[in-house]
C-alpha cells in the first residue's frame, strides 16, 4: 500500500528518493533558526519560567563542576611508567 501511495504522490520511488536526498544543510539551518526564534519568543512570554529554568541550569552546572573538581583533586595522580 505504501508503495502505491508513493507512486501516486511523487510519480515513482526513484523520484521520491531524489526529493528526500535533495534536502541539504540549508533546510536544516533554516529550521534551526525558526526553532531558536520560536523558543526565544516563548521564553519572553513567560519570564517567571525563564528565570526558574536559568537558575536551575546554573545550579546544576555549578554543582556538577564543583563535584567533579573535588573528585579530581582528591584522586591521586597516576605515576608515569
Amino acid at each position: 500500500m505504501r508503495f502505491e501511495l508513493c507512486v501516486l504522490e511523487r510519480g515513482s520511488p526513484e523520484v521520491t528518493k531524489e526529493v528526500v536526498r535533495s534536502v541539504g544543510w540549508e533546510s536544516f539551518v533554516e529550521t534551526l533558526w525558526q526553532d531558536l526564534r520560536f523558543g526565544a519568543r516563548m521564553l519572553r512570554r513567560s519570564p517567571g519560567f525563564t528565570a526558574v529554568a536559568v537558575i536551575t541550569l546554573a545550579l546544576g552546572i555549578g554543582t556538577s563542576t564543583a563535584v567533579f573538581s573535588y573528585c579530581r583533586c582528591r584522586t591521586p595522580e597516576s605515576t608515569p611508567l
